[in-house]
């Protein structure tokens, strides 16, 4: 999944059209579409099935989108939150950070 999920990052990134087949099941596709045409129902939709809400956190807003992990750790670390900037476009903003936090989270 690791070549494919790059290159769906890549193309968030980018604004362009999204690579098919999509690497998730049916109904997750249709979160990560729905959040990249502009929908942040999708993109929370997408956020619980991926990286699950007791685990991560997330904002966005007019200025883009951040996702975190909580964490027992007593000192932030850094390393685990995904700030993204997408200015007046919060649902792909968040889309692409949940992106990067479950290729993240996948990797660790």
């Amino acid at each position: 999944m690791g070549d494919v999920l790059d290159k769906l990052i890549e193309a968030v990134e980018a604004g362009e059209t999204l690579p098919r087949p999509l690497p998730f099941p049916a109904y997750q596709a249709a979160y990560v579409i729905g959040a990249y045409d502009g929908s942040l129902d999708a993109a929370m939709a997408l956020h619980e099935v991926l990286l699950g809400a007791v685990t991560y956190g997330w904002g966005a807003g007019p200025w883009g989108a951040r996702v975190w992990l909580f964490s027992d750790h007593p000192q932030w670390d850094g390393s685990v939150r995904q700030d993204v900037e997408l200015v007046n476009q919060p649902a792909r903003a968040l889309l692409l950070a949940i992106l990067r936090a479950y290729r993240q989270h996948r990797e660790a």
